[in-house]
């Protein structure tokens, strides 16, 4: 799977705060070319469409968007486009997989409007409310350029601002209530177990247990709700984890593998350098 630094080395974007998020503003999106299939991806993607028209496929399903509609991707998802008018434009929002499903967690857990963005992906706005969006895009880029003390936390704080504004679109659009199922509850525990334990219990059988349910069947509704594997939740929470520690911390390589639960800096940055393609330090020092 791509990881969202590596995207934003071979795809133009506005401003990106590294391992966070990106945003792509007021676009031509020349790269989303004809029948281009996007290489797996370890982020949510958010595309606000201001101009033009978008034919495309979203996991096999065809849709068509349009000025003042809004789809979100999730990571695994095959895009193909089928056209794209010579005036197309838009925006697009970046946001890690990782820190997109804790903001989830820490917005409540509501995975509800995760699952009824595969039965209804695309969501038509208000003139006002694409407005609204805009505006939290813009005041995102002006954190990232602009700020330096508290950039990380202003730009987190927006990032789970527009995820709430999200929710709250999704549930205007449709009876996001009606989709509410068993599964989505269980997913929603698990993921709210994993942020507690995902630092030192890396086993499917834990949460299965502490779960009460089979580990087949944990298995098999994480992948349907989420698209992803337990052991990818996990990963990517890792990931995400050590790369802001190394990002904005003083810590030594050591202290973060001994938080991180790894027996010792040896495997710790052997994990590391083969999901993010880098060493410890290599992406410490990277600027």
């Amino acid at each position: 799977m791509l990881h969202i630094d590596e995207l934003f080395e071979s795809t133009p974007v506005t401003c990106h705060l590294r391992g966070v998020l990106g945003i792509d503003y007021d676009s031509h999106m020349d790269y989303l070319s004809e029948g281009i299939t996007t290489v797996p991806l370890s982020a949510y993607v958010l595309l606000f469409v201001t101009q033009g028209r978008l034919c495309y496929q979203l996991d096999g399903r065809e849709c068509q968007l349009e000025a003042r509609n809004m789809v979100l991707y999730a990571p695994w998802t095959q895009l193909s486009i089928l056209s794209k008018s010579d005036d197309f434009h838009g925006h697009q929002l970046f946001c890690d997989q990782a820190i997109f499903d804790r903001l989830v967690m820490e917005n409540g857990g509501d995975v509800g409007f995760l699952q009824s963005r595969k039965e209804f992906p695309v969501v038509v706005l208000t003139s006002r409310q694409q407005t609204d969006i805009t505006a939290f895009l813009q005041l995102m880029m002006s954190a990232i350029a602009e700020t330096q003390h508290y950039r990380v936390q202003i730009v987190m704080g927006l990032m789970r601002s527009i995820q709430l504004y999200i929710v709250e679109l999704h549930s205007a659009f449709i009876d996001v209530l009606s989709l509410t199922s068993e599964r989505e509850r269980l997913y929603r525990d698990f993921m709210k177990l994993a942020v507690e334990h995902y630092q030192h219990e890396r086993k499917l059988s834990f949460y299965a247990r502490h779960l009460c349910v089979s580990t087949t069947y944990l298995s098999r509704i994480v992948r349907e709700v989420s698209g992803q594997t337990v052991k990818n939740v996990l990963k990517n929470m890792l990931v995400t984890e050590a790369g802001y520690r190394l990002r904005n911390t003083a810590q030594s390589v050591s202290e973060i593998s001994y938080h991180l639960g790894f027996e010792d800096q040896s495997a710790f940055t052997h994990f590391f350098r083969k999901h993010v393609g880098q060493s410890p330090l290599q992406y410490r020092a990277f600027k």
